[in-house]
């Protein structure tokens, strides 16, 4: 039997964030620049990016309406493989 061990560290790295920041990095943008343009102090977007703080709403909608970026809410929210 297999034991998946959490990381109690990255307790908010969920499979939302995960596709964000899949769809982040294949869209060629630093993360530096998205954090500027969806107006997202830099040492928060970096800690919402690595799971040790959580997400809300109004962030999600402050990314998805990156111009240039393409964030769907609808692909990110209703993705059924995570």
């Amino acid at each position: 039997m297999s034991h998946v061990v959490e990381d109690k560290s990255k307790p908010y790295l969920t499979p939302l964030i995960k596709r964000i920041r899949a769809h982040i990095l294949t869209s060629g943008t630093s993360m530096r620049e998205i954090s500027a343009k969806a107006g997202i102090p830099e040492k928060r977007f970096y800690r919402l990016m690595d799971g040790t703080s959580m997400m809300s709403a109004d962030e999600v909608e402050l990314l998805c309406n990156i111009e240039g970026l393409e964030l769907d809410p609808k692909e990110i929210f209703l993705a059924k493989n995570s």
